[in-house]
Formats: structure tokens, sequence, C-alpha cells
């Protein structure tokens, strides 16, 4: 089931997500959105002032949520964009913007 809002990113318009996640201790938020019906889901951090930034680049690519630190200065998601037979995690910093690899072949806690 898709779900709409309306956001602000440059001018108003009509968002379709498939879900949203509050960002804990902030008014942000994260979407999943498809890139033009092609059903694979990527991920966009909402800031407080409605403004979107895709944060996965690859439209190819598998992209799953995993969650926020308690904190809320970082994500996890998962991603096949190296490599399509393999999903790897990767940890989204907000204030740094950095994108880091948790994981090196063996499972464990991001957060």
């Amino acid at each position: 089931m898709r779900k709409q809002i309306i956001a602000h990113s440059g001018s108003r318009q009509m968002i379709e997500f498939s879900f949203f996640k509050k960002v804990p201790r902030s008014e942000s938020f994260i979407l999943g959105m498809d890139v033009e019906g092609n059903e694979r889901q990527q991920l966009y951090y909402v800031d407080e002032h409605k403004e979107i930034e895709r944060l996965t680049k690859q439209d190819d690519a598998l992209y799953v949520f995993g969650g926020s630190s308690p904190d809320g200065k970082a994500i996890a998601y998962a991603s096949n964009e190296r490599n399509a037979t393999i999903m790897i995690c990767i940890r989204w910093t907000f204030r740094a913007k950095l994108l880091r690899e948790c994981m090196k072949g063996m499972a464990r806690i991001v957060f």
C-alpha cells in the first residue's frame, strides 16, 4: 500500500512513498520510494524544513532500511549496489554526511 504526503522540495508537490520512519530526537524522517515505478526502493532523508535529500543513488540497486541510532545521528541500511548478488550494511551519519560500510564479513550490532 502506497501512502502520500505533501512535502517541500523547491516547490510544493505530492509524493508517494512505501514507508515513513521518524528519526529519533528530531523532526526529520526517512522515506522509502521507488523511481518511476521500478519497484526498487530508494531511501530519502526529509529534514525538519521538509527539504528532501536522496541518500541512495543507484536506481537499479536494492536498498533495505535497517533503522536509526537511538540518538538520531545515524541510520543503517543494506544495499547490493556494489555487487548485485551480495547485500552489505551501510551506516549513514547525518551531520557529517558520512557513508560507511558497517560489516566486514561477520554479523554484528551496528548501533
